[in-house]
């Protein structure tokens, strides 16, 4: 169960943080963002990757591998729901937690 969640996980973790590229024309066309602004929505995820990377090992010391699975597809969910609602602020504060 656990490697399927493992699994489950990474595909539903490589839609969030890859899905912006190819949307960008219309990202900007809705939002009217700058390209400045576009540049920092598609660096967002990996500067959070990157950084939230280091307190994996406490978070899973906490919650269990179990309850870190749960924790991320909850986060991937809230980041999504986040990303959908028509407002530029909750789009990257979705695409920050999606990262």
């Amino acid at each position: 169960m656990l490697l399927a969640a493992i699994v489950l996980l990474a595909i539903n973790l490589r839609a969030g943080l890859a899905g912006v590229a190819p949307v960008v024309a219309d990202i900007r066309a809705g939002t009217g963002l700058t390209n400045v602004a576009i540049g920092l929505l598609t660096t967002l995820p990996l500067l959070a990757f990157g950084f939230l990377s280091a307190f994996t090992p406490a978070v899973t010391r906490r919650v269990g591998v179990d309850g870190g699975v749960v924790l991320a597809l909850a986060l991937i969910g809230a980041g999504i729901v986040a990303r959908s609602v028509p407002a530029v602020t909750l789009l990257f504060a979705g695409t920050i937690v999606l990262g």
